[in-house]
């Protein structure tokens, strides 16, 4: 698993839902349209585990797991661009998490040329037959 952003699908029996999240320097923090996600990570070869907060920001429909404020901890390996784990709920024991996060690349800006630093030579264009 490697530094960066990343797009989280969530699944349970009651729901699926996704989120966006930073993973960086071994915090994780993010959210959804509702939901805001704080956490940590800890990366051993290419498994890993974290335990992440969720609270809710804005008003909204409930969340999968009836509560706003839970603990949910994830374990599962990565691949480098996609990491797939289960994970358990603290407050909703025996509730099954499936989780898939897939590494968002950022854009490489398109190469631009910069005119102004180019010399035109107009007379050197030919010119119109008369």
């Amino acid at each position: 698993m490697r530094e960066g952003d990343y797009s989280v699908w969530f699944r349970t029996p009651s729901g699926t839902g996704t989120a966006l999240v930073a993973v960086k320097n071994g915090r994780i923090s993010g959210g959804d349209a509702f939901i805001e996600y704080e956490g940590w990570y800890h990366l051993d070869g290419k498994n890993f585990e974290a335990v992440i907060n969720t609270k809710r920001h804005t008003e909204g429909p409930p969340t999968w797991f009836g509560i706003d404020e839970v603990v949910i901890r994830v374990s599962g390996k990565s691949t480098g661009r996609i990491a797939a784990g289960a994970g358990t709920v603290d407050q909703c024991p025996g509730l099954p998490l499936g989780v898939t996060l897939m590494w968002i690349e950022n854009e490489t800006p398109e190469r631009r040329i910069d005119y102004s630093r180019i010399e035109l030579h107009p007379e050197r264009l030919p010119s119109p037959s008369r």
